[in-house]
C-alpha cells in the first residue's frame, strides 16, 4: 500500500443536489483514491457519517465494501434512494400518474398550477408564476417571477390587485393544516412542543402549505410503499426545504440564520418545484449499487459477516454491531 503524502483536492460537483444545505459530501475522487492507498479488494471501509452516494459508489466501484451510516433518518433515505433510484422511465411514468391525478375535476398539475395564477405584466395574459416575493412586514407578496408563454415575457413585476385576491380564496387552518400537524406531532399531543411544531408550519405560507399538503396525501394514496415511493417521497422533502420562507432569494448569497423569516422571503411555486427535483435527483444518481443489505443485523447475518450496507446509526453502537477490527479505513 501506498500512503496519500499530499492533499486530494476532489472534484466539487456543479449542479444542486437534493437537500443540498443539510449535506456536505466528500468531493468526488477522495473515497477513490484513500480507499485503493489503504486498502486491499474485498476489505471492508467505514463511512460513519455518510452525506451523498457518490462516497458510497466510488468505494464500491473500487471493489471494496462499505459500512456507510448517518444518525438522521432523511439522509439516510436519500442516500439509499439515489444508490437504488428507479429507472428514469419509471421515475417520469410516477411523476404523470401523480400529476394527472384527478383533484375536484382536473389533472392535479393543473389544480396546483391554478393555485399560483397571475397574469403577464406584458400582454396582461393568463400565466402561473414560478414564485413571489413576500415582505415580512407588510404580510403580503410585492413582487412575482413569470414565464409567459403567450408573448415569451421571462422576469420579476409588481404584484397587482389580482394577485392579492386570489390569497383570500385560499383555505387557512382547515383539515390539510391539521392533517400535517397529526403527521408530525408526537402521539401525546400538548405542551411546548406543539407549539412548536405550529411554529414550524409557520413557515410555509398558506397556499405552500396547502399544496405541500395535497402532494403527501396523493403520493401516499397512489404510491403507498416500494422504489417509487421512496423516490417521491425524497423529492417532497426537498420541496418541504425548498418552498420554505426560510429558503433565499434567487440570485442572494445571503445565509439562513435560524428559524425566523428575513424581511423579504421566497413563496415559491411547490409543482414547479417538485418538477425541477426531478431532474436533480436523475443528475445526482448513477448506476443502482446492487447487493446492499436491508439492515445491519442482516449484514451481519451472512456467512461471512460482511457485505456493504447504507442505513441510520449511531457511532457509538458500533462497537457492538461491528467485529473488532473488522473495519479497514475510516473515511
Amino acid at each position: 500500500m501506498k500512503r496519500i503524502e499530499h492533499f486530494v483536492p476532489g472534484i466539487t460537483g456543479e449542479s444542486e443536489g437534493i437537500l443540498s444545505h443539510l449535506r456536505w459530501p466528500i468531493p468526488a475522487g477522495v473515497a477513490t483514491a484513500y480507499a485503493t492507498a489503504y486498502t486491499d479488494p474485498d476489505e471492508q471501509v467505514l463511512v460513519p457519517y455518510c452525506q451523498g452516494s457518490a462516497m458510497v459508489r466510488e468505494i464500491l466501484s473500487a471493489g471494496r465494501q462499505v459500512v456507510a451510516l448517518n444518525f438522521d433518518p432523511l439522509i439516510v433515505l436519500v442516500v439509499r434512494t439515489e444508490l437504488a433510484l428507479p429507472p428514469a422511465r419509471a421515475l417520469d411514468g410516477a411523476v404523470a400518474r401523480l400529476g394527472d391525478s384527478p383533484k375536484q375535476g382536473v389533472p392535479l398539475r393543473r389544480y396546483l398550477a391554478d393555485l399560483y395564477a397571475t397574469s403577464c405584466p406584458a400582454c396582461s395574459r393568463p400565466a402561473v408564476a414560478d414564485y413571489f416575493i413576500w415582505d415580512r412586514e407588510q404580510g403580503e407578496p410585492i413582487a412575482k417571477y413569470l414565464r409567459c408563454s403567450a408573448c415569451d415575457f421571462q422576469g420579476r413585476a409588481a404584484t397587482e390587485q389580482e394577485d392579492l385576491e386570489r390569497l383570500e380564496n385560499l383555505p387557512a387552518r382547515e383539515m390539510h393544516y391539521h392533517y400535517l400537524l397529526d403527521r408530525v406531532s408526537p402521539p401525546v399531543r400538548g405542551g411546548s412542543l406543539q407549539t412548536r411544531l405550529e411554529y414550524l408550519l409557520e413557515l410555509y405560507s398558506p397556499r405552500n402549505l396547502y399544496v405541500l399538503a395535497e402532494l403527501t396525501r396523493k403520493i401516499e394514496g397512489l404510491f403507498p410503499e416500494g422504489p417509487l415511493h421512496d423516490a417521491l417521497k425524497v423529492l417532497l422533502a426537498d420541496c418541504l426545504d425548498r418552498c420554505s420562507s426560510l429558503a433565499p432569494l434567487p440570485g442572494s448569497v445571503a445565509r439562513r440564520r435560524g428559524l425566523r423569516r428575513p424581511g423579504r422571503y421566497l413563496e415559491r411555486n411547490v409543482w414547479y418545484a417538485f418538477e425541477e427535483a426531478v431532474t436533480r435527483v436523475k443528475a445526482s444518481a448513477g448506476d443502482q449499487a446492487p447487493g446492499l443489505a436491508d439492515t445491519l443485523e442482516a449484514r451481519l447475518a451472512t456467512a461471512d459477516g460482511s457485505g456493504s450496507y447504507v442505513g441510520q446509526g449511531l457511532v457509538r453502537d458500533l462497537p457492538r454491531t461491528l467485529s473488532p477490527r473488522s473495519m479497514r479505513l475510516i473515511l
